[in-house]
């Protein structure tokens, strides 16, 4: 179990940049992010906002509103 334990934190090592503060304050904060349903939001927005780019409703149908009229 250690040796597991041990290659994780190398590989986190490698990857995670030293401009950023401790990993364990960087998982923290992610951590209580997750569970207060914080990305779930954001992807949320994120995705109405792409759907109004591609001019489309929420539900999958093109929106009246943003369809050009003829």
């Amino acid at each position: 179990m250690e040796s597991s334990i041990n290659s994780r934190m190398v590989a986190i090592g490698k990857t995670y940049p030293a401009y950023f503060p401790p990993y364990s304050t960087v998982y923290w904060h992610y951590k209580h992010w997750r569970a207060a349903g914080v990305f779930e939001q954001l992807m949320s927005v994120l995705h109405g906002q792409v759907r109004q780019q591609v001019k489309k409703s929420p539900s999958g149908q093109p929106c009246s509103s943003l369809t050009p009229k003829r």
